[in-house]
């Protein structure tokens, strides 16, 4: 067969060596024959190639004269796509009676350490009134101009729990707030119950900050109910967190002081 000078496709080229496409695939992979491929990624052969595969018989037969490779055209084999205009960024302007805020830079606490971040300068916000409830009011006394504790009735609310045995109760709320550093103190019959020989007592007075009571309900499987009657749980709110240096422990629960605990048992 005489070959022409001209590029053979996988299929001619096995034609023409009477081989399969796995055989001449197993050849291109070893090297023993030449190809390129195409922009199009399709295998290519030239009229040398194959004959440099047939052998030096193959060369005597055909005519002495020898070609130049042919490459493929520049074209073929590098295509060059034209370059892609970037958008033009669009233009942003500020309105003279609003100016943007500047960043700063703020040390924001982070759970590996203190790191910065860009917060936008914002107007001060309004003051807030300042609190006027408290646990205990200062009153200047007339006669002698000293000081004197005022102790309102804190506000109190009542729940009952599905825990009916009050001793696993207590310990259920002493474990459970030291685990989760909940602040908490008995008072009442159950606080003075740790002191001395009490009457028997259905409710357990405890105060509390009320932001903490989503995780005594959780806790103490706990709802609130509107009848003191029906009610193991009293919790009294505490507004002033001076009232927490009126506490001590005490056989491992956090309990008011004993003057503390008398006031609040005469309210009972």
């Amino acid at each position: 067969m005489e070959l022409q000078d001209r590029f053979y496709s996988a299929p001619e080229v096995a034609n023409v060596l009477g081989v399969t496409l796995r055989s001449l695939y197993r050849y291109i992979r070893s090297g023993k024959i030449e190809t390129f491929k195409t922009a199009g990624g399709r295998l290519r052969f030239t009229k040398e190639s194959i004959i440099n595969f047939m052998g030096p018989s193959i060369k005597k037969e055909t005519a002495p004269v020898s070609y130049p490779r042919p490459v493929a055209p520049r074209a073929v084999l590098y295509p060059y796509a034209k370059p892609v205009k970037a958008p033009a960024a669009p233009e942003y302007y500020e309105e003279e009676s609003e100016p943007a805020p500047l960043p700063v830079r703020r040390p924001v606490p982070g759970p590996f350490g203190r790191r910065e971040e860009v917060f936008p300068v914002r107007p001060p916000a309004p003051p807030r009134p300042a609190a006027t409830t408290s646990l205990y009011v200062e009153e200047e006394s007339e006669d002698t101009g000293a000081e004197a504790l005022v102790a309102p009735t804190p506000r109190q609310l009542f729940y009952q729990s599905s825990i009916k045995d009050l001793r696993l109760l207590a310990q259920k709320i002493q474990k459970s707030c030291q685990n989760a550093h909940v602040a908490y103190a008995l008072t009442g019959y159950a606080g003075m119950s740790l002191h001395r020989e009490m009457p028997p007592f259905s409710v357990i007075h405890l105060y509390v900050n009320f932001d903490d009571l989503p995780f005594f309900e959780n806790i103490l499987q706990c709802h609130e109910v509107p009848v003191e009657d029906d009610a193991n749980l009293c919790f009294l709110e505490v507004t002033d967190l001076a009232f927490w240096q009126q506490t001590e422990t005490f056989k491992g629960f956090k309990v008011a002081v004993p003057p503390k605990l008398e006031e609040d048992l005469k309210g009972l």
